[in-house]
């Protein structure tokens, strides 16, 4: 996947150092990418920082400027002092602080009112599914689908009866509410045998236990207890 030149027996095995140096190129063709992907990297770890004290910094660093101010004479340094005095009663570096903090303050502010806007949605859908009334078995649903009967299922009826199972079951076990109304009353069929066979699951699961306490003491209650096991499975 390289060019020859990368090769064992390439151009680049061959070459001197000097023929490597003058091969030099940059990482990146985009300086202006470069030079911005270093500053979120330094605004990460510095959120306070100004865009002129960044690029102080950096000139400082890419300039060499620690020797140049080494090799300075006495008077040279109480000049640049002087000036960088004179820069820093013009109140310019304080304004724009302000200007960052301010902007800041802003960004924070829209966040948190995007946020409380969110949660407040969040918490009315939850309020429009908990006021469902959750259709528990084939038969209801079935008499409600008819056209013209009471309380007969919308589509809307049929997303919400869809949320309230989805809310109430095992992730991802009613992953698609659909988009037509046949979808729909496919997928809330499935919801209601998965929360009947949920349901169904957890009476045999306490039954059980429940038999097994009562059968050490009271032989004789064994088939009152199977039969209302059978009662309520009927009912289900």
């Amino acid at each position: 996947r390289f060019m020859s030149e990368f090769n064992e027996d390439g151009a680049l095995s061959h070459a001197t150092p000097e023929h490597i140096e003058r091969a030099f190129m940059e990482k990146t063709n985009d300086f202006n990418e470069a030079a911005f992907g270093m500053y979120r990297q330094t605004a990460r770890v510095n959120p306070t920082i100004s865009p002129a004290q960044y690029n102080s910094r950096q000139m400082y660093k890419f300039n060499n400027t620690s020797n140049f101010l080494h090799s300075l004479s006495p008077k040279m340094h109480a000049w640049l002092r002087r000036i960088t005095r004179k820069q820093d009663d013009s109140g310019a570096g304080r304004q724009e602080k302000l200007r960052l903090a301010e902007y800041r303050q802003n960004v924070a502010e829209t966040r948190m009112k995007k946020d409380e806007a969110n949660a407040a949605r969040r918490q009315a859908a939850e309020e429009e599914i908990n006021a469902v009334t959750p259709i528990l078995n084939i038969t209801e649903l079935e008499s409600r689908l008819q056209k013209g009967s009471s309380k007969y299922l919308t589509v809307t009826n049929l997303t919400l009866q869809l949320k309230w199972h989805r809310m109430h079951s095992p992730l991802n076990s009613i992953p698609n509410l659909g988009s037509k109304r046949d979808e729909k009353i496919s997928f809330l069929r499935v919801a209601i045998n998965r929360h009947i066979d949920s349901r169904a699951s957890s009476i045999l699961s306490t039954s059980a236990s429940a038999v097994d306490d009562v059968e050490e003491d009271h032989p004789d209650m064994i088939w009152r207890i199977t039969w209302t096991i059978a009662t309520i499975l009927v009912e289900i």
